[in-house]
């Protein structure tokens, strides 16, 4: 999580207060976007639609959910702000994913809080990360996830750990 990177640089941008530490740098959503460029894609958790808006600008279709209508209306107002279509909607990623999935992938990026285990981060730590990737098979070909760097991802089997980092400079 982020205490000092910009997470959205375009003006009139708007976050809540969850968003301020929480955020996606834009760079490094952009970042993770482009490794699935074209792609349709849901985001199962989009809060205020950093990481959705990295995924539209790099060209994906982009399906967004969350739980908190707030945090959609931010996601909606900042996807339009930045000129992509993002099709944001109060819903559950759960419900979403036992219908009939038009996506190639899913990205979750779920609640983790302030106060994440930094030595050792688990499945038991992320129960709807764990659920989502229960439920996923047979419905999206990947899922990409946002975790905290502690996870230890030798718990899901078949996973690829890959690592993005941003670093602002100057």
């Amino acid at each position: 999580r982020r205490t000092t990177s910009p997470g959205f640089t375009k003006r009139g941008a708007r976050v809540d207060e969850e968003g301020k530490w929480s955020l996606t740098p834009e760079q490094l959503a952009l970042d993770v976007g482009r490794r699935v460029a074209g792609l349709r894609i849901i985001d199962a958790c989009c809060g205020c639609g950093g990481n959705a808006i990295g995924f539209a600008r790099a060209g994906c279709a982009v399906t967004a959910r969350d739980l908190d209508a707030t945090r959609v209306a931010l996601a909606r107002r900042n996807a339009e702000l930045y000129g992509c279509r993002v099709d944001a909607k109060v819903g559950d990623c759960l419900a979403l994913l036992e219908q009939n999935v038009d996506a190639d992938a899913l990205f979750v990026d779920v609640p983790w809080g302030r106060d994440w285990d930094k030595a050792r981060t688990d499945l038991a730590a992320l129960p709807l990360l764990a659920e989502v990737l229960w439920r996923a098979p047979g419905r999206v070909d990947r899922v990409l996830a946002k975790v905290p760097p502690s996870f230890d991802v030798s718990e899901v089997p078949g996973a690829v750990a890959e690592a993005f980092f941003w670093a602002r400079i100057g």
